[in-house]
Parts: structure tokens; C-alpha cells; sequence
């Protein structure tokens, strides 16, 4: 699902987006030559498993991990 909306009254934006195992949020605003963005994105967990290692003394035979990422970003401009 992906969603922007601009605010007529004034130069701010926003957007939210969750799909694929992502879920992004982003705002950004604009007023008399200065503007800011803010991001952030959560990729979200995803486990995966070994059976059987091909390894030689097999050390990762039956186990898993697990990676979740966290994304931020902030961006501030000045129009001179």
C-alpha cells in the first residue's frame, strides 16, 4: 500500500508506504527558502535456517538467524 499526500495550505508532504516486508514513513516541508526531509524505513525481520551444513565439521548444522534493518534519514536545505 502506498499513500502521499501534499497539504494545499502548505509545502508539506507526507508518504507512507508497507509493502514487500517494508514499511517506509517520509516528511518534508518547505518555507521560504529553507526545507527539511525525514525518512525511515524498517525492513522487517526475516529468519532463515540451516538443516545441513556443508561445512566440513558441519558447525552451522541446525541453526538460524535473523536480520531486521532500521533505516533514518534527515535532510535539511537552505535556497540562497
Amino acid at each position: 500500500m502506498f499513500h502521499e499526500e501534499r497539504l494545499e495550505s502548505s509545502s508539506r508532504s507526507f508518504v507512507f508506504d508497507r509493502s514487500a516486508g517494508v514499511e517506509l514513513i517520509a516528511e518534508g516541508w518547505e518555507n521560504k527558502g529553507f526545507s527539511g526531509d525525514f525518512a525511515y524505513q524498517w525492513n522487517i525481520p526475516n529468519r532463515e535456517r540451516v538443516n545441513r551444513s556443508d561445512l566440513r565439521s558441519g558447525e552451522y548444522s541446525n541453526s538460524s538467524v535473523e536480520a531486521g534493518v532500521h533505516w533514518f534519514g534527515l535532510v535539511a536545505g537552505l535556497r540562497f
